[in-house]
């Protein structure tokens, strides 16, 4: 079975927030992916006292039907 079937553990690189996207290192295939949706339920950080998601972040990204270029990140470890 291959393995992008699976969720995989990711480093957010770059945020969008106004789009509500990141590019997230998959260090197992050590393979960026391009600008990926976050589940609306993930908060972005905005400030210095606020807490979220950053980049260095650590998130969980997972493949529609396994399709490497379809990830969404669906959580924020």
């Amino acid at each position: 079975m291959n393995s992008k079937v699976f969720p995989q553990c990711g480093i957010v690189t770059s945020l969008d927030s106004a789009a509500y996207e990141a590019k997230v290192l998959i260090p197992v295939y050590k393979y960026e992916t391009d600008y990926i949706e976050i589940a609306r339920n993930i908060h972005i950080r905005t400030g210095a006292n606020d807490t979220g998601l950053e980049v260095g972040s650590v998130v969980v990204v997972s493949f529609i039907n396994g399709d490497i270029n379809d990830g969404k990140v669906t959580a924020w470890l």
